[in-house]
């Protein structure tokens, strides 16, 4: 099934930028899509509008339509746009459907997938069934889960910009994965952050860590490794099927593989509120000496919302990838 990446979403506000007489600041809602701001020109809109709106790492068809988006490689990324904060793209409606349609196939869109050193691991076979793949969901798409939270104890952890991991030891076998394919042991970055951090010694059967490798030739490897480097952000019991929660995989982590780093926290607190990510990021991240991708958040203990795991994404809209 192709990801949700573009949808049809209706402007319920829109706002003037300053110095900026043709442009304004749109706020459109798109159903189980999410709420989401982006740059508009505002002779193309109004309120109560229909529109196509499309989110985060979205690939848009190089057409005659998204010429505009040529120097953009036609990606969909955050960014400021006359200093206001875009977070989608955002375009009339060519198409029939109402709120929440998603219209990603019908637009001919794919999902952007960076390269990096992981590409080079040779596959070994597919992803282990028992285990899950790592993709949390940008805060604009997770309105359930912000509600579920606010109260509840929460952390907020840095999100690293490197390729991500999966290693297990169940039934006696040990694998590492990259995030969609599990990967024949050898000499890449994936394998490397292993050994280095002592996971296959130490791993008890029955479980999996899911970690995060930065370092040489993985996305510009912003902090400046020396040797592939693997930071663990969650611990996942197989059996049980669930991950631990926050005090529980720390604890693991200390007992089994002291060697291993882990994301570094943030925050944390009794009780989650909701506010201006602006002003909060900028915060969160003002002691780190490096260019920071994002933040993940999630409860202390595991939750779920709708069936989902409670764990969304905040993107640095002023962070810039290497090229």
């Amino acid at each position: 099934m192709a990801e949700q990446l573009a949808y049809v979403g209706k402007i319920i506000a829109l706002e003037p930028i300053p110095e900026a007489d043709r442009l304004v600041s749109a706020t459109v809602v798109c159903g189980a899509g999410g709420k989401w701001q982006g740059v508009v020109a505002k002779s193309d809109f109004e309120v109560g509008a229909l529109c196509e709106v499309y989110l985060q790492d979205a690939l848009v068809p190089a057409t005659e339509r998204f010429a505009f988006m040529a120097s953009r490689k036609y990606r969909v990324k955050i960014a400021r746009l006359r200093g206001t904060l875009s977070e989608a793209l955002i375009m009339p409606l060519t198409v029939d459907g109402v709120v929440g349609d998603d219209i990603t196939v019908r637009m001919r869109v794919e999902k952007y997938e960076r390269q990096s050193e992981g590409k080079q691991a040779e596959a070994k076979g597919d992803f282990p069934p028992f285990l899950y793949k790592t993709d949390e969901p940008n805060v604009q798409k997770s309105q359930a889960m912000v509600e579920a939270l606010t109260g509840q104890p929460y952390t907020i952890t840095l999100k690293m910009d490197g390729s991500s991991l999966a290693a297990y030891r169940y039934n006696g076998v040990f694998g590492v994965c990259s995030r969609r394919l599990e990967v024949e042991r050898g000499d890449n970055a994936f394998w490397r952050a292993v050994d280095a951090a002592g996971i296959e010694a130490g791993l008890p059967d029955g479980f999996a860590i899911q970690a995060e490798v930065c370092g040489p030739k993985i996305q510009g490897n912003p902090m400046e490794f020396d040797q592939p480097t693997l930071f663990i952000f969650q611990v996942f019991d197989i059996a049980a099927g669930t991950f631990l929660g926050f005090e529980a995989a720390k604890q693991f982590c200390e007992a089994y593989l002291p060697q291993a780093k882990r994301v570094r926290l943030l925050e944390c607190g009794d009780s989650y509120t909701h506010g201006s990510w602006d002003e909060r990021f900028a915060w969160l991240v003002r002691e780190i000496p490096y260019p920071v991708e994002g933040v993940v958040v999630r409860p202390m203990a595991e939750m779920r919302v709708r069936g989902e795991r409670l764990s969304f994404k905040v993107i640095n809209p002023d962070y810039k990838e290497a090229k």
